[in-house]
């Protein structure tokens, strides 16, 4: 069965968070990296096993935890909270690539 790449991108960054502001203390405000696993897994991911889906979120949550500095420090503080919010969703629509294709 062949993933729909966008609806897929989509559940992620719905299941995933906005970016409000700047001085966020990390890409897992208030549920953990555990928690936003369990809350993934149990996300709507056609075409996708239970092993798979574990496995895909568990990517997906390294590479937020481990891009998240990064893609922040890219965002200036002249920049709109929309920018902000593009330079995340643009990051966390690579980590996703990242992962299907592992």
């Amino acid at each position: 069965m062949e993933i729909n790449y966008l609806k897929l991108v989509t559940t992620i960054l719905l299941v995933c968070f906005s970016v409000p502001a700047l001085a966020l203390p990390g890409p897992f405000i208030g549920e953990g990296k555990s928690g936003y696993i369990k809350r993934c897994v149990t996300s709507e991911m056609p075409g996708y096993s239970m092993s798979k889906k574990e496995a895909f979120c568990r990517c997906f949550a390294d590479k937020l935890e481990s891009g998240y500095e990064k893609t922040m420090r890219s965002v200036k503080l002249n920049d709109s909270v929309a920018l902000a919010q593009q330079k995340m969703n643009d990051a966390a629509q690579q980590f996703a690539r990242e992962c299907m294709s592992e």
